[in-house]
């Protein structure tokens, strides 16, 4: 049974599994308590309130409100951090301090582009499983709609459009990662510009704007406010029918261009005939199961951290392009 702990027990690390809503398991801590590989052995939290009381979930868990006292006592196998983006580089520096093998991060991998730097270059220099919960990479809908774009189900892609919510960071990053890693491919260039009819969020930023693929597939994306209701859609347009998926990820609708039964002589994409595909699924087991695999085959696997930083690059370059009237930026691939 390999010693979980979970850094961070707000919304992701422990709350969302309070949600009657969600699907289950909702949260980190709800994530390790329902796999058979795994023991939560502490919850640490730096607002005790958080982990404070008689918490069914955490009967048997130590809590703690200092995470380098957690490590020195408990030597865990596993660890998540579900923290604030502005703490993850000082955590992570203190989990390769006390050799933890597997960290898991909730995403984005940081706040800004300098501190995503300084952690890959920190991995790069430890042997360690490093993985970011962009949760869409371990959901099965997400890897078999990958495969059926590859083996050209939509034709060539052409185009592709983005609707979030809750900022480019938090959410629109989510979408970002998920476009990458359906269209196998990474962005050359974006523009950005702040949608100021949205209340900016902390350190977050509400942008709209285009993101294009070296495989020249452009993609329109743009915010709403979270206020009147939450979103988070993609559509991918390709020469032989799209791809929509809705629901927040978890209603996959194909549509094939047929004839249409409004005008004669045309092909239409008719969303009423498409074949729909409904599947609530947990948003922290895969990122989880993924890494007891690792850890049972003894493998080192990293790449999501440099994934992750490709998504902050793009995020990064659309932030400045909305500071300098909207002009083109390249995306630095390297």
């Amino acid at each position: 049974m390999l010693k979980a702990v979970v850094v961070g027990c707000g919304n992701v690390g422990l709350k969302f599994e309070f949600d009657p809503l969600r699907p289950k398991p909702a949260s980190h801590v709800g994530a390790y308590l329902a796999n058979h590989d795994t023991g939560l052995i502490c919850a640490v939290d730096t607002n005790i309130k958080n982990i404070g009381g008689d918490l069914k979930l955490l009967s048997g868990v130590k809590r703690y409100g200092s995470l380098e006292k957690c490590l020195i006592e408990n030597a865990p196998d596993i660890v998540s951090v579900a923290t604030p983006l502005q703490t993850h580089l000082e955590i992570i520096k203190l989990l390769l301090k006390y050799k933890v093998p597997a960290i898991i991060c909730e995403k984005p991998l940081a706040g800004n582009l300098a501190d995503a730097k300084k952690i890959v270059d920190l991995l790069d220099k430890n042997k360690v499983i490093f993985l970011v919960n962009y949760q869409r990479r371990f959901l099965e809908p997400y890897v078999n709609a990958k495969r059926k774009i590859k083996e050209g189900v939509l034709g060539d892609v052409k185009q592709a459009n983005v609707i979030y919510t809750n900022g480019i960071y938090n959410n629109g990053s989510h979408a970002i990662d998920a476009l990458r890693f359906l269209l196998d491919d990474e962005v050359d260039w974006v523009t950005g510009w702040e949608n100021e009819s949205i209340a900016k969020l902390g350190s977050d930023y509400n942008i709209d704007g285009f993101i294009h693929f070296k495989k020249e597939i452009l993609v329109s994306i743009q915010t709403l406010n979270d206020a009147a209701y939450a979103i988070h859609d993609i559509k991918i347009y390709g020469e032989k029918g799209a791809l929509f998926i809705n629901r927040f990820g978890y209603r996959f609708q194909w549509i094939k261009a047929r004839n249409s039964d409004v005008f004669s002589g045309m092909l239409e994409l008719n969303a009423d005939k498409g074949q729909m595909i409904k599947q609530k699924l947990s948003a922290t087991s895969g990122v989880i199961t993924k890494a007891v695999e690792l850890i049972k085959n003894g493998r080192i696997d990293k790449s999501m951290a440099s994934d992750s930083l490709s998504n902050i690059k793009i995020i990064n370059a659309m932030v400045e392009s909305s500071k300098n009237d909207s002009r083109k930026y390249k995306v630095d691939n390297k």
